[in-house]
């Protein structure tokens, strides 16, 4: 909140220890921007900040004309609502993903301090035990979190990256939604590769990689929901824990046991107590987007089939599993695509818990009123005539 003064001579006596001397200055305008907006008062070069209270106590009586004549002009901007992720997250995402965190450091001090406790057991202390299991812990989280982003960005190369003469589609389609969901636009390269996926990596800012065949097994408006998903990573703050397990996952495991303990236990706790939490907030943020379960379920069925190399179920059979409402008005096409889905999904319990949470949350108030305070951020962030 501002209120600006402007001198000027008042008739009674204000200044001069009350001998009618000096000069005032009346209030002329308050500008109101938020609850907690910035409030500045100057008078003659003095500053203060006064309290809310204060100036709700004081708004509603300067709007009347005062005692020197000058009308009170009172604005007030109202704060533009905006969709944060603590609005779609699941409860336990934050919580599971600090806890982790916090377990690593834990136990990297622990085993600084058995190290330390080693150095210093005999007459000639030595501080090498501290600084080489140090260095153990720092160095592996280091070229996990940071160096290998880095170098699989560097591999993969400026040549594969979307621009306005390379995928020109697929990189608008970033950036529009990139826009829509509040984030800076990534960068996009899309690859060659036998499987079809997509992922989101750090290398200080986020990049998304898609491979060529997940273009192909995905319809135009499925690709924009699995595109929407990798980007509610960087709005959810997770990229860097995904990243995490993906480098973790293809490193062997006698090299995780030897050489990255303490990084693989970070591993460990964020793919048990984590991913599924994390995987179950993006569901609710496409969903709140899209507004079109069908197609979320489309598009996660047909990922996870293709990620899955033992699954034999092609994209025609899980539309033939999503399309069946009758089972005696099915074809044996169907029945088939039926039993297949169906084998898949129950030796997958984790799939088919987040396929069940689609209709607990489509179906809850939450979902609602997300629903309806992104209409509302949407209205806000139109231009206005």
């Amino acid at each position: 909140m501002k209120i600006h003064l402007s001198p000027s001579p008042c008739p009674f006596p204000i200044g001069g220890e009350g001998r009618g001397e000096g000069v005032f200055s009346p209030v002329t305008s308050i500008d109101a921007t938020g609850a907690r907006g910035k409030r500045e008062f100057a008078n003659q070069g003095m500053s203060w900040r006064p309290p809310p209270a204060y100036i709700r106590h004081v708004a509603g009586p300067l709007q009347r004309k005062g005692d020197c004549g000058l009308a009170v002009k009172v604005k007030i901007k109202k704060k533009t609502p905006t969709l944060t992720p603590d609005d779609f997250a699941v409860p336990g995402d934050r919580s599971a993903r600090q806890m982790a965190y916090l377990s690593f450091v834990v136990v990297s001090l622990i085993l600084i301090g058995i190290a330390s406790s080693f150095g210093f057991r005999d007459k000639n202390p030595s501080w090498i035990p501290a600084i080489a299991v140090t260095v153990w812990v720092i160095v592996p989280w280091w070229i996990f979190y940071i160096l290998l982003p880095r170098r699989y960005r560097s591999r993969i190369g400026l040549k594969n990256r979307a621009m306005p003469t390379h995928h020109p589609e697929i990189r608008d389609l970033v950036s529009r939604q990139a826009r829509m969901l509040g984030v800076k636009e990534p960068e996009v390269f899309v690859i060659d590769d036998e499987v079809g996926w997509i992922k989101t990596f750090s290398a200080g800012r986020p990049y998304i990689v898609v491979t060529k065949p997940i273009i192909e097994l995905l319809k135009p408006a499925e690709f924009a929901c699995a595109v929407l998903r990798e980007l509610g990573k960087i709005k959810s703050g997770h990229v860097r824990a995904f990243s995490l397990l993906h480098f973790m996952g293809s490193t062997p495991r006698f090299l995780r046991g030897i050489f990255c303990m303490p990084v693989w236990f970070l591993h460990l706790l964020l793919w048990q107590n984590w991913e599924d939490e994390a995987e179950e907030t993006l569901d609710r943020l496409l969903l709140i987007y899209t507004r079109n379960a069908r197609l979320c379920a489309s598009t996660i069925l047909k990922m996870e089939v293709e990620r899955d190399p033992v699954v034999n179920i092609s994209p025609d059979e899980v539309e033939d599993y999503l399309r069946q409402h009758d089972p005696l008005q099915a074809t044996s096409l169907q029945v088939s695509a039926h039993f297949k889905m169906g084998t898949t999904i129950h030796d997958k319990p984790e799939l088919n818990e987040r396929l069940k949470s689609f209709v607990v949350f489509t179906q809850s108030d939450d979902y609602k009123n997300l629903v309806q305070k992104l209409k509302e951020v949407v209205e806000s962030q139109k231009p206005r005539k």
